[in-house]
């Protein structure tokens, strides 16, 4: 093996240990919106945010060992392919966030039903229903779940409480938490009008959803 090898090896064990890592991360993403899911599996996923944290640490400390002479190119090695998967693993975790939009993408969709039935409601008695069983079974034949086992159910509001957000007479969300201490929500805002800040959080647009990121 010549000297350069690991100059050479070493971008390519840290690539595919980050791609690894992504993929695993991406694969919970899918599995908790899955009609099967459970959030337990975000353990996975707060398990490779602390491998970035080991990769950065142990690459400062790798970089100080390679002035020990006897211990340069093992130093070397380990500090780039730490490094490399430092910086692969920070880039590519968007992925895993992209996976989640896309599938709270799909929810919208499925959720357009239950929007029209609110709707329809509105519309034939001048008031939004008081709670979504009113629904049932003229404008729906049951309230719907969201098919996702993680986060199962649809909170409807109205009143005071719907109009602190921009006024509205109903508001419609699912509480999405995405591990300890998140409180992120998936919100339905009948006038489309989303805060940049709301919930606690940032907000992207989901089809005619907002997802809040706390």
């Amino acid at each position: 093996m010549s000297k350069l090898s690991p100059m050479i090896w070493a971008p390519v064990v840290g690539l595919l240990a980050a791609a690894t890592a992504i993929a695993a991360a991406c694969g919970v993403e899918w599995y908790v919106m899955s009609p099967y899911g459970d959030i337990g599996a975000y353990a996975v996923e707060f398990a490779v945010g602390l491998t970035f944290v080991g990769a950065v640490l142990g690459t400062l400390l790798a970089l100080g060992l390679s002035l020990v002479p006897g211990l340069r190119r093992v130093a070397l090695f380990a500090a780039l392919a730490l490094g490399v998967y430092a910086v692969t693993l920070l880039i590519g975790m968007r992925l895993p966030a992209r996976v989640r939009m896309h599938e709270f993408g799909k929810l919208a969709f499925r959720s357009r039903p239950l929007v029209f039935a609110i709707q329809h409601y509105e519309a034939e008695h001048g008031v939004p229903p008081p709670s979504l069983n009113a629904l049932a079974p003229k404008y729906t034949s049951r309230v719907p779940g969201t098919g996702i086992r993680a986060y199962p159910k649809y909170v409807y509001a109205t009143g005071e409480l719907a109009a602190l957000h921009e006024g509205n007479r109903w508001v419609l969300e699912v509480s999405t938490p995405s591990g300890l201490l998140n409180w992120d929500r998936f919100v339905y805002l009948p006038n489309g009008k989303y805060k940049e800040y709301d919930y606690g959080g940032v907000v992207e647009r989901v089809r005619d959803w907002g997802y809040y990121w706390e």
